[in-house]
């Protein structure tokens, strides 16, 4: 049994709770490095109260949703074995690098959540679970080495400030809009990856199996793990 990649999980917490919606949102200011822009790149600019209490409701209902993704799978699992099994939500580009240097630029200025779809696996909690649905059992660790993955979106980061300097250049701020998107599409492709290479890692796909997403016991899972 297999599954496709896209998860989350969680629900709205208080301002001091972990991970939630306004702790992410008191995240310390990122420093992008100097370039010549048409105007300040908002991945630098504080945010303002407004700008706070939009990322704590967007987190709240990616949360949210997770919550309900989560009970979608279960139930699908239960169809599939024909018992309940606990499954949990892994988060690929982990908690620490959202809560880091490139916390802004990832929340902010991508406008992006790492409780959504492509960010968050959901796997069995044990043995018996991951027999009974052929996945791997969740690692109950990240799978990125932080560090690692605040380099990686320090490279994405990086094209989008340069993207600014494009636009001076050519006076044509659409290119602001073309770096954020390849920003996005980075950071997603990222995650993808570093799924893939874990999956690989674990037994759980053939480094040479080109198909990335299969329907599993939701349809709408992480990755695809090889046929037996």
């Amino acid at each position: 049994m297999t599954i496709r990649r896209r998860q989350g999980f969680g629900r709205r917490e208080a301002a001091a709770s972990a991970p939630g919606g306004a702790a992410f949102a008191q995240l310390a200011p990122a420093r992008a490095a100097a370039v010549a822009v048409p105007a300040p790149p908002p991945v630098d600019e504080p945010p303002e109260r407004e700008a706070l209490r939009a990322l704590a409701q967007r987190l709240d209902l990616s949360r949210s949703a997770l919550d309900r993704r989560l009970v979608r799978v279960e139930n699908k699992a239960l169809e599939a074995t024909g018992r309940r099994h606990r499954l949990r939500p892994l988060l690929i580009i982990p908690e620490p690098t959202w809560r880091g240097r490139h916390g802004r630029f990832l929340l902010h200025a991508l406008q992006l959540n790492p409780y959504d779809e492509w960010n968050v696996a959901i796997l069995p909690a044990d043995h018996a679970g991951a027999a009974a649905l052929d996945l791997p059992r969740h690692p109950g660790a990240d799978i990125v080495n932080h560090h690692i993955a605040t380099d990686a979106v320090g490279r994405f980061k990086q094209g989008y400030v340069e993207s600014f300097e494009i636009a001076d250049w050519t006076a044509d701020r659409s290119d602001i809009e073309r770096g954020r998107e390849e920003a996005i599409e980075r950071t997603k492709q990222y995650a993808l990856e570093c799924l893939d290479a874990w999956l690989v890692s674990v037994g759980a796909k053939k480094p040479d199996d080109e198909e990335s997403a299969s329907a599993g016991p939701e349809g709408e899972t992480a990755a695809a793990a090889p046929d037996a």
